[in-house]
C-alpha cells in the first residue's frame, strides 16, 4: 500500500511476451526482456481509453460503475502480486478482458514495485481501473495517489484543493465501508485533520478501531496506531 503524504500511505494478449519475475541486472535499472515486457502491457495500458476515462475522475465517482452485473454471483478470481509478476500478460487479460478487479489491482501493486524502471502513472491508472471494477483497495490507493502529489502529470492533479480534499473523503469512505483497512486509516485521517470534513476526534479514533478491527496485523493498523497516539497526546 502506497505510503501518504502526512507520512500516511500510508491489472489482448501478448502471446509474444513473458511471463517471468522482475529481475534487476545490478547496477542497472532493470533487465532489458523485463522492461521489453512492461512496456508491451503497459502500452495495452495507456491505450485503453476506458482505463484512461476511470484514471481522470475522482475515484469515488467511479467506484464499482463498470462492475459487470454477473459479478454478483460469479466472483472474481484472486490474483496476489506474485502470480501477477510471474504472467503479466495472463494478469492483464484477466483485468481488462474478464474484467477482474483483483487482477487489475495486483497489476497495479506490481507495477507500482516495478519503479523506476516502469512509469508510476500505470500504477495509478490500473488502480483506477480496478476501483471501477469494485475493488475497494483500488479505491483507496488512487486516492492516495493522487493525495500524496508524486506524479507530475497526474490528470487530477490540477483540481482545487477543495475538490481534491472532497474526494478524498468521499473515496476512504467508500472503501472503509467495504470493508478496506487502509481505506478506514485514511478515513481517519481525514476526520483528524479536517480533510473533506470537519474536524472530530471522536470519529477519527472510531475509524482507526475500525481499520484494526478489520485486520489488527496489517500496517494499516499500525498506522492506525500511531494516529491515535497523536490523538492522545493532543488531548492531555
Amino acid at each position: 500500500m502506497a505510503a501518504a503524504r502526512h507520512c500516511l500511505l500510508a491489472a489482448s494478449a501478448i502471446a509474444v511476451m513473458l511471463a517471468s519475475p522482475v529481475v534487476r541486472a545490478e547496477g542497472d535499472d532493470a533487465a532489458p526482456s523485463v522492461v521489453s515486457s512492461y512496456d508491451a502491457v503497459g502500452a495495452l495500458v495507456r491505450d485503453s481509453q476506458e482505463i484512461q476515462s476511470h484514471y481522470k475522475v475522482c475515484p469515488a465517482d467511479i467506484a464499482k460503475t463498470a462492475r459487470p452485473l454477473w459479478k454478483g454471483v460469479w466472483a472474481s478470481a484472486d490474483w496476489s502480486e506474485e502470480r501477477c509478476e510471474r504472467d503479466l500478460d495472463a494478469c492483464h487479460r484477466d483485468c481488462m478482458e474478464w474484467r477482474n478487479e483483483n487482477a487489475c489491482f495486483a497489476l497495479g501493486r506490481v507495477f507500482e514495485d516495478a519503479k523506476p524502471a516502469v512509469s508510476p502513472h500505470l500504477a495509478q491508472m490500473l488502480f483506477a481501473e480496478a476501483c471501477a471494477l469494485g475493488s475497494r483497495g483500488g479505491c483507496t490507493n488512487r486516492a492516495s495517489g493522487i493525495r500524496n502529489g508524486q506524479y507530475d502529470g497526474d490528470p487530477m492533479g490540477e483540481a482545487a484543493p477543495e475538490a481534491l480534499s472532497s474526494c478524498y473523503f468521499r473515496t476512504f469512505s467508500i472503501s472503509c465501508g467495504d470493508g478496506d483497512a487502509w481505506g478506514c486509516t485514511m478515513l481517519g485521517q481525514s476526520y483528524q485533520i479536517g480533510e473533506g470534513v470537519g474536524r472530530d476526534a471522536g470519529a477519527a479514533r472510531r475509524h482507526y478501531l475500525q481499520s484494526c478491527e478489520i485486520n489488527p496485523d496489517f500496517p494499516a493498523c499500525d498506522f492506525a496506531k500511531s494516529l491515535m497516539q497523536d490523538l492522545d497526546s493532543k488531548e492531555q
